[in-house]
């Protein structure tokens, strides 16, 4: 299976967070949720530089994602293992993350109705 098959589409798009795993200096995982936009090809993530996740992507971009759901005896998930890659400042850029505020908000007015 791959990001954009149908399956795997229909799960993550039921999800509005996923765990982030990436590769500390010593080789150990740091694992931490994360918000993410739903695209066919891609997870497209938001941080800000200088945390330790963006430190570990900038020094070794191997990643994993999980996205889970379920409760005992009925788990299921999808596992992604990929690269990570920064966009450049750009319009591409500044697009998707006008994308994250828009679906801040969106969470932001339901979670408080």
């Amino acid at each position: 299976m791959t990001l954009d098959t149908p399956a795997v589409q229909a799960f993550r798009a039921a999800k509005e967070v996923v765990v982030l795993a990436t590769v500390r200096p010593d080789g150990g995982p740091l694992a931490m949720p994360m918000w993410f936009l739903h695209d066919p090809a891609a997870l497209t993530m938001i941080s800000m530089d200088g945390v330790a996740k963006v430190q570990d992507l900038r020094r070794d971009p191997r990643v994993c994602v999980v996205a889970e759901a379920g409760t005992r005896g009925d788990v299921r998930g999808v596992s992604v293992q990929g690269r990570a890659a920064f966009l450049p400042d750009g319009a591409q850029r500044r697009a998707l993350v006008e994308r994250f505020h828009a679906m801040a908000r969106v969470l932001s007015l339901s979670n408080s109705g």
